[in-house]
């Protein structure tokens, strides 16, 4: 089949075109993806997290997936952060140092995350932290790889990619997986059906978590959503059928028109900020990384 991609931007638009090619294809077995770019005139490169999540889900359904008709200006970013290499097409070098590559990762592979986080955040805009506050946020970012490894069940593994925009001025980051949905995990949990909005709101409350055991849940999205009240960022999250948004201190979860397979978390950083980020006594970064 042939599949014709929009622009891709990081936000609800960007996720229901998406969720429709996953809609469209996932029935597909033994046969033949052809994804055509055509009318893709911007790709936000973070995102390819996401679309490699949709493809390896297709392709894992012994799939041959093909990428065609990529516009240049679209194909020189997606080749810089490695992503359309998994497809044929040459390695870009990054000579304007702004992406941070594609990876996709095994559920096994937490030491070569945390080497991401490390290696990757330095020299993209990101607000200057004190070293304990630094440490918490990336131990945040790191409890979004860990939920994917205990909840998701993606056979396919983690999928990460970002992206600094000196022009827009900011920083995007995002971790996807191909399993099954904090929508249906919340489903399970509770033992009752729910719709996907309502599933991923009660995820996203205080308290509510469905760990088992001593462990909490939620410590790492609290912190980035305070972060990001202060930053003046953004967080998005899509999960199975919902779209959630935190941005300027207000939440919104909707439904999304078809179900994406998986779970994406997105951060959106404003790299204008010049504040300096500190903790304020109340969480200890002793033991983090």
């Amino acid at each position: 089949m042939i599949f014709g991609l929009p622009d891709i931007r990081s936000d609800e638009t960007g996720f229901r075109a998406l969720a429709s090619l996953w809609n469209s294809a996932q029935a597909l077995e033994f046969s033949k993806l052809e994804l055509d770019m055509t009318r893709c005139t911007w790709f936000d490169a973070n995102m390819c997290a996401a679309l490699g999540a949709v493809l390896a889900r297709i392709a894992d359904r012994l799939n041959a997936v093909e990428i065609v008709d990529v516009r240049p200006e679209v194909e020189n970013v997606l080749c810089r952060n490695g992503f359309l290499t998994h497809f044929g097409y040459r390695a870009v070098e990054d000579r304007q140092r702004t992406t941070l590559p594609y990876r996709r990762l095994r559920l096994t592979d937490s030491g070569r995350f945390e080497d991401y986080l490390r290696d990757q955040l330095l020299g993209k805009g990101i607000p200057e932290m004190a070293t304990g506050f630094g440490r918490v946020f990336k131990q945040s970012l790191f409890e979004i790889f860990e939920n994917a490894v205990h909840h998701s069940q993606s056979a396919a593994g983690v999928f990460v990619c970002g992206q600094f925009y000196p022009t827009r001025h900011c920083l995007d980051i995002s971790i996807a997986d191909a399993g099954v949905g904090i929508p249906a995990n919340v489903e399970r949990f509770l033992g009752h059906p729910l719709a996907a909005e309502q599933a991923l709101a009660w995820a996203l409350q205080k308290g509510h978590t469905t760990k088992r055991g001593v462990l909490p849940g939620g410590v790492g999205l609290k912190f980035l959503k305070d972060f990001v009240a202060k930053n003046g960022g953004e967080l998005v999250i899509a999960s199975g059928g919902a779209f959630y948004r935190y941005a300027e201190t207000r939440d919104s979860v909707e439904p999304l028109e078809f179900t994406f397979p998986g779970t994406v978390v997105n951060l959106e950083i404003d790299t204008t900020d010049t504040k300096t980020y500190s903790l304020d006594g109340e969480v200890s970064p002793e033991g983090i990384f």
